[in-house]
């Protein structure tokens, strides 16, 4: 069979991104603040990438409701983003090819008022506001699955459903033997096994190391872990992993032998968040083989960086990943979904993005 590979430009990277690079500081001069703007941006840049033979699916983009697309629950519609899109107005768009079709969808942990005081595991408002929240994301990835305009994915990311610094307790320790068993991963546990059941859909874990806060599932092993609970309690496969690089390498697992390890557990389906960062010289799953305070543990920042951008040993390790997948792809006919989920840092967003493209496609045809 043919290796496939089509490429994504989420809509929430053309935004005006914080300085700082995460949640908060001055607007840099980049970006663009209507969703709507921004997926004619992808648009046009999926056109002439297509045009010139650069790639042969056109580009996809994906979307975290409430601050790209708007929620329709009436008691959480104060907290839309001032240029989300309505989600009718999106599928006309994409059903007329005005915009690029849709690869995910995500409900976010961030960005809006109390968010910083956790979601999923936050009080009982917060909790409610999740669960809806995202429901309505996995709802609306079937819908446009259903309707030949995306494929179905939804993802979570933890956000602020981790430890932040300020909140954790002088005594607390954690390992990778006492988080499984700690109040908060059974939380999270039943939290996802309630919305795989009412909604029927699937989701992608989007693991971290940290950044903001200190993360409960915070290496591949207790990654691997959580998904195969949830899923043991489906009896079904509705939580996969999507890894992001830049958390694996966070996590101080190079990328192609994560990915080796996820594929192995019967966790990919060919959902992937492409970029690069910087690589922790120590595997976090080897720090918490003992007893550890969170606030010792040694996080890097998030950088998210095009893909090809790094260290000479990242990027030798991103083209080795590159050909794994690819090889995974032809001896199972599905596609790599690749999502180039970047930093601008306050460049051109689309430019950017276009970069980081060209750099994954030239890494693909030399594998």
């Amino acid at each position: 069979m043919t290796a496939q590979l089509e490429h994504s430009v989420p809509a929430w990277i053309v935004n005006p991104r914080p300085t700082n690079c995460k949640f908060g500081g001055g607007d840099p001069n980049a970006g663009i603040v209507r969703v709507i703007d921004r997926l004619i941006a992808v648009k046009k840049l999926s056109d002439g990438l297509v045009e010139g033979s650069v790639i042969t699916h056109p580009l996809r983009s994906s979307f975290h409701v409430l601050h790209e697309m708007q929620t329709e629950i009436d008691a959480y519609k104060k907290y839309n983003g001032k240029g989300a899109i309505p989600f009718s107005t999106l599928k006309a768009g994409i059903k007329a090819k005005r915009y690029p079709p849709a690869l995910a969808i995500t409900a976010p942990a961030f960005g809006f008022e109390g968010a910083e005081n956790r979601c999923i595991l936050g009080d009982e408002a917060a909790q409610t506001m999740a669960a809806a929240v995202h429901e309505e994301g996995i709802t609306r990835s079937l819908e446009l699955k259903r309707e030949g305009l995306g494929t179905g994915r939804a993802i979570w990311w933890p956000a602020y459903d981790s430890f932040l610094a300020h909140k954790i307790p002088v005594d607390m320790v954690i390992s990778n033997d006492i988080i499984p068993g700690m109040a908060e991963w059974e939380q999270l546990v039943n939290f996802w096994v309630a919305r795989l059941e009412k909604t029927g859909g699937t989701v992608h874990l989007e693991c971290k190391h940290g950044d903001p806060g200190v993360d409960l599932v915070c290496t591949l092993e207790l990654a691997i872990k959580f998904c195969q609970e949830v899923n043991r309690r489906l009896g079904r496969i509705a939580m996969f992993l999507n890894h992001e690089m830049a958390h694996l390498l966070g996590m101080g697992e190079l990328t192609e032998p994560a990915m080796k390890r996820t594929i192995e557990a019967g966790l990919f389906d060919g959902f992937v968040h492409f970029n690069l960062g910087q690589l922790l010289p120590v595997k976090f799953h080897d720090i918490l083989k003992n007893e550890v305070h969170p606030l010792d543990l040694p996080i890097l920042l998030d950088w998210d960086f095009a893909c090809g951008y790094g260290s000479p040993r990242v990027v030798a390790d991103q083209e080795a990943t590159v050909k794994l997948l690819k090889d995974w792809s032809a001896s199972t006919g599905n596609p790599i979904y690749a999502e180039h989920d970047l930093h601008h840092f306050g460049s051109n967003a689309v430019k950017f993005a276009e970069g980081s493209i060209r750099s994954l496609q030239d890494m693909w045809n030399a594998a």
